[in-house]
């Protein structure tokens, strides 16, 4: 059944199946585009949900990945991206309780404890990160992004259920973030598996027992290129994730989905998924929901301007670079951080040397 519904699905896109002169170097550039003013409009001129709903928008994600029919899927993508054997995986409410007024509200894609296959108990989330976070215009390190992966994965970890036992009997916790955008750009490995709790300069560990997992999908260029046989697990799911629902990558995710069992049954569920009305209309509902926070800040952004509040923030960010310059900071450090060109330094060790700085 399944593999009649896979080859359904793909017969009937009408779609070119070759990746022959693809310049894959190029395809993802900062992030995955989530457009809704490139959707296909009815004859009334409202918005059509593609064919093939993308599993990397975070929506689409959590249905299918929390599909009742998905436990495969859910086993095969954890063991991938854990490096460890599952024995079973109960999924929980991925929405914890609050116990404050002052704490932020989790919302976890998929939210689930772990039993090994050698009795050791952890616990994971997994979230797709589709959209940007909001973050300083005038700052390049993502750090708004960071901060949420750490919150919400200490959060997970001090959730667990700990009464009455100590706390070397913690289970471990995993907190998955699959990025549609590049955060460390200075990474070339599309996936950043071992963030935890160490001293950068002893190298000792202080627990192994919270561990954070990034995958960034834009950088699977160079995975494009490989040959099917020579890629790892991980790598087989993340090309599922970014390009299944891409018509021209029809041939390779076909070769893909020859070669593992649990991706076949995960195209499937998508496929499944796809068709579902209401599913089509709630994707369709949060493109719409996005392009008008978007506006939003836009406008803000805009009034902003014109009351000063921006130019005063470039001020700010000024200062900060003229005393790094006179602390002797290299530019490129300085580039590293701030969105300040060779010129812009320039002119602006040119100004500190005339002492108009101000």
């Amino acid at each position: 059944m399944l593999a009649i519904a896979f080859e359904m699905w793909y017969n009937n896109r009408g779609v070119v199946n070759t990746l022959d002169n693809d310049n894959t170097e190029d395809f993802f550039q900062e992030e995955l585009e989530f457009n809704l003013l490139e959707l296909e409009k009815d004859s009334k001129g409202n918005f059509i949900a593609p064919e093939i709903l993308p599993p990397s928008e975070d929506g689409v994600f959590k249905v299918f990945m929390t599909h009742p029919d998905g436990g495969v899927v859910r086993k095969d993508f954890l063991e991938s991206a854990l490096k460890i054997k599952i024995k079973s995986i109960f999924i929980r409410n991925n929405e914890p309780q609050i116990t404050s007024l002052t704490e932020k509200r989790t919302r976890y894609d998929v939210n689930c404890t772990i039993d090994e296959e050698d009795d050791e108990l952890s616990q994971a989330d997994v979230e797709m990160n589709a959209f940007k976070m909001k973050e300083d215009s005038l700052f390049k390190d993502y750090q708004n992004m960071k901060e949420r992966i750490a919150y919400t994965l200490t959060q997970l970890h001090t959730d667990q259920n700990s009464k009455g036992i100590t706390y070397r009997s913690f289970r471990k916790s995993y907190h998955i973030a699959i990025c549609s955008y590049v955060i460390f750009p200075d990474v070339d490995s599309f996936v950043i598996d071992d963030f935890t709790l160490n001293s950068p300069k002893t190298g000792k560990l202080l627990s192994e027992k919270i561990t954070a997992i990034i995958i960034e999908l834009p950088k699977l260029s160079k995975v494009l290129k490989k040959p099917v046989k020579d890629m790892d697990d991980l790598e087989k799911w993340s090309i599922f994730l970014a390009y299944s629902d891409k018509p021209k990558y029809k041939k390779l995710i076909e070769e893909i989905a020859e070669s593992k069992e649990a991706i076949r049954v995960a195209i499937a569920l998508l496929s499944t998924v796809s068709k579902d009305e209401n599913e089509r209309a709630s994707y369709l509902s949060r493109l719409i929901a996005r392009m008008d926070h978007e506006s939003d800040i836009n406008t803000a952004l805009q009034e902003g301007e014109r009351k000063g509040e921006i130019k005063g923030e470039i001020k700010g960010v000024r200062n900060l670079v003229t005393e790094m310059l006179n602390n002797g900071i290299t530019d490129a450090e300085i580039k590293k951080y701030y969105h300040y060109t060779d010129e812009d330094i320039k002119t602006l060790r040119a100004e500190i040397a005339k002492g108009n700085t101000h």
